[in-house]
């Protein structure tokens, strides 16, 4: 290992959010930011193709992490070969899953880098279900939260033709589940709001209204800490288990539904800004 991972925390000094170039060719993505990848929320940006890969701001070079590195002599990196670049707004970018023999040597040994640098091509090294893809993290120190790179990229085509609001259902604080398409008629309590999960888009916010009033809002603008889990965090930390309880369905709200006809929305919107909306006449009885 090049430096201190713990020198991150002393490198960075400044607390603003920037907007970052592309570590490589924007292209498509084997997964995104807050999808459920291996039983856990994803933190990352997961290009699908191998490319060169370059630094996305100016900042120095404060480790370089070797999946067969002396300092981890009891486990393997599970960034695999990684080079990690602090910047001067307490954040810090890394670039996983690196080809060792791609890092050029000047980056061994170098200390301030700058934007568009050259640090490698992506490779296989670390646990990762795709091979030579690059996966890319920013980390804010400050607020020791995981950030989503789709915000700080320059954007491309906007995803919300590809966002479907379906297989909608609520779940009651009794386990007890109600399907949209068959019931609106529910009993008054505390319900999780649910749909189908997507892994074809990289969702930015849920919304959930009720008689045009917004209950909730669910941002993966970021990911936190919370207990020693990674957390979704807006109105309260919510773990992967409780975004996602099973492969197929996604957490859009926690809502108390009393009695009375009411209107249910459901907002998604993706990270240009657009939106998709839907609703639903319920009876809560």
């Amino acid at each position: 290992m090049k430096k201190s991972i713990a020198l991150l925390l002393s490198a960075l000094t400044s607390t603003c959010i920037f907007a970052i170039s592309w570590p490589q060719t924007p292209t498509t993505f084997a997964a995104s930011f807050g999808q459920l990848r291996g039983g856990t929320i994803c933190n990352s940006l997961i290009f699908e193709d191998s490319s060169e890969v370059t630094t996305v701001d100016n900042g120095k070079v404060v480790a370089i992490i070797s999946e067969h590195d002396d300092d981890m002599v009891w486990f393997e990196s599970t960034l695999g070969n990684a080079v990690i670049v602090a910047h001067e707004n307490q954040v810090c970018s890394v670039y996983a899953n690196l080809d060792a023999n791609e890092i050029p040597a000047e980056i061994w040994s170098a200390d301030d880098i700058d934007s568009g640098t050259t640090i490698g091509k992506s490779g296989n090294s670390n646990w990762h279900d795709k091979e030579n893809a690059l996966e890319f993290q920013m980390i804010d120190t400050k607020n020791q939260a995981m950030l989503n790179p789709r915000i700080l990229l320059s954007k491309q085509k906007s995803e919300a033709d590809k966002i479907a609001i379906t297989g909608v259902t609520a779940l009651s604080s009794k386990g007890e589940s109600y399907n949209f398409l068959v019931r609106r008629s529910l009993p008054a309590g505390t319900y999780k709001i649910y749909r189908d999960s997507q892994s074809d888009v990289s969702q930015y916010k849920t919304t959930v209204t009720v008689n045009g009033v917004a209950v909730e809002t669910i941002s993966y603008d970021t990911l936190q800490q919370y207990k020693g889990r990674l957390c979704v965090s807006k109105k309260k930390f919510y773990p992967s288990e409780v975004i996602y309880p099973d492969d197929s369905r996604q957490l859009l709200a926690e809502v108390q539904l009393t009695r009375g006809k009411i209107n249910l929305a459901i907002i998604i919107t993706d990270v240009f800004g657009n939106e998709k909306a839907t609703s639903f006449a319920l009876d809560i009885n």
